[in-house]
């Protein structure tokens, strides 16, 4: 992520059939990595859903992470989105101390190994990774969910065909239902806290340039070619109620991170009855289980199934013997 820059990223939604809840999904491009060093000419995605467990959420994290390199650098305020040289390179992570003026270079491998050892220390982890840790330590943890290696392979970008490179989504979605916490099988995908709303108003607490930016991109006469601009909007908006949602489960966790003492939206009245209204959804949910709502959302198609099927008895020479309806649950 130390080599990204603010166009590199993108989000989108999607509902498959039979899911629960929709997958909320975030992308960046990773143009220099293990897989694709300096010059080798490749750019590989990184993706990740919305983690079960908001302590590990790194879609919530990248959220917190921007809204706290905006109140820091205040770039926000001199950004111009209607110009792409302007914004198009600034990294997401630079060099320097805060103050640095130097957005477009990024931080050195060096202090970004700095600051992992540092966090390993201060979090108790024992490992020999460090700026490759967590590209290290996801596989071990998905193949002690058995997960199947060829799944594994493309999260990684790993071992790249030409189907890979040519023609596939690159989104294995059982391995991104596992990495981000939930069962693998289709179907239990399931975030109780991604279903609390907070208010518009509060939303608009975060972010302030969005709505300010996207009008001038609107003015602007060739307002459908600046896709770049727009899609980086987009996903500051969308992380808006991504950052309110995990700060409040965060919060109710015991997380009392430096940011929810500084930034004023999280001690302003519409975030206190915000996070009192997911207190109550979470308590409630405690013993909720997703399979339990999928189970929900198909009774109403057998008990259809079961109609249309007394129908048609004739035809289906049922005239004597009883509907049976069996519901299959795989074994967790």
């Amino acid at each position: 992520m130390w080599f990204a820059t603010l166009s590199d990223m993108w989000n989108f939604t999607v509902h498959p059939p039979m899911e629960p809840q929709a997958y909320k999904i975030f992308c960046m491009l990773i143009r220099i990595g293990k897989a694709n060093q300096a010059g080798s000419g490749k750019t590989l995605l990184g993706r990740v859903l919305r983690h079960k467990n908001v302590l590990m959420c790194g879609y919530g994290a990248f959220g917190l992470y921007m809204l706290c390199q905006f109140m820091v650098t205040k770039e926000d305020k001199t950004i111009d989105f209607t110009k792409n040289d302007n914004w198009f390179k600034i990294k997401v992570m630079v060099g320097g101390d805060a103050n640095a003026t130097n957005n477009k270079t990024a931080v050195s491998n060096r202090r970004f190994d700095e600051a992992i050892r540092k966090h390993q220390k201060n979090l108790g982890i024992n490992s020999c990774h460090k700026l490759h840790f967590g590209r290290a330590e996801m596989p071990s943890l998905l193949e002690l969910m058995e997960v199947d290696p060829e799944y594994i392979r493309p999260l990684g970008n790993w071992d790249q065909h030409a189907y890979d490179k040519a023609y596939s989504g690159k989104m294995p979605l059982p391995l991104m239902r596992g990495s981000g916490g939930h069962a693998t099988e289709k179907g239990l995908h399931f975030s109780i806290r991604g279903q609390v709303d907070p208010a518009e108003e509060l939303e608009k607490q975060l972010f302030t340039f969005v709505e300010r930016e996207d009008a001038k991109i609107r003015a602007l006469p060739n307002y459908h070619t600046m896709t770049g601009a727009q899609t980086f909007l987009k996903v500051m908006k969308d992380l808006r109620r991504v950052i309110l949602q995990d700060a409040a489960a965060m919060q109710l966790a015991g997380r009392n991170h430096v940011l929810f003492r500084t930034h004023p939206v999280f001690s302003h009245p519409l975030f206190i009855e915000f996070k009192t209204k997911m207190e109550v959804a979470l308590e409630a949910a405690k013993n909720q289980d997703p399979l339990d709502l999928s189970i929900e959302r198909l009774l109403p198609r057998i008990a259809l199934a079961e109609k249309e099927m007394r129908r048609s008895r004739e035809p289906l020479s049922l005239a004597n013997e009883p509907v049976r309806i069996i519901i299959a649950i795989p074994f967790r």
